[in-house]
């Protein structure tokens, strides 16, 4: 089935409350931080790891909220540090996270349990093996994880360029209809599809 692409009203969206600012800022300092004492000297990066843009996270998963409020199952593909998860759970999902670098896991469980947000995050990737194949076998995954990847009202993802075809197929090949895809792609690129 097609994915259709869903055309928020960005400006319609309500401020964030001051909650979710403070959670905002303080995830920004948390992520600033954890860069500075984990980054390569040599490249300035944390291999692995690039950051969302949480402001543009916050207005695409409020879109979400309010024109689906029933939405309410959440998962990020790829959560790295945990903040648009832990996000997702302040604006009222029930949320949970998929990444495969232990070291992001265990940052990820301090941040949530340092802002007492109640998500979980699960260590192991989210795109079975065979995907690259056009196979799409999600039962190693939902043993390793105990879940299915796609068992979701939402997902959210911020893929590598290289991932971007993969979670599309994977999304369309495997998610229920009416599950949203929300696609961070960098700059101020963010992507909503509905599974028809």
């Amino acid at each position: 089935m097609p994915l259709l692409e869903q055309v928020p009203d960005w400006d319609a969206i309500e401020p964030a409350s001051e909650e979710v600012t403070v959670f905002l800022e303080r995830a920004q300092a948390f992520v600033s931080g954890f860069l500075e004492i984990h980054e390569s000297p040599t490249t300035g990066r944390v291999p692995g790891y690039v950051a969302t843009n949480l402001p543009f996270a916050y207005r695409a998963l409020r879109w979400v909220r309010v024109q689906a409020p029933e939405r309410r199952r959440f998962c990020e593909w790829g959560s790295g540090l945990g903040t648009v998860t832990c996000l997702a759970s302040l604006l009222g999902f029930d949320a949970r996270g998929i990444e495969i670098a232990p070291s992001l896991v265990s940052a990820a469980r301090r941040f949530a349990s340092d802002h007492r947000r109640e998500v979980q995050f699960f260590e192991g990737s989210f795109l079975p093996e065979g995907l690259l194949h056009g196979e799409s076998d999600l039962a190693p995954l939902e043993r390793t994880l105990g879940f299915s990847p796609v068992a979701f009202d939402v997902v959210y993802a911020y893929p590598w360029p290289a991932e971007r075809p993969l979670v599309l197929s994977l999304f369309e090949r495997c998610a229920d209809p009416g599950t949203l895809l929300v696609t961070y792609l960098g700059g101020a690129d963010i992507r909503i599809h509905r599974k028809e």
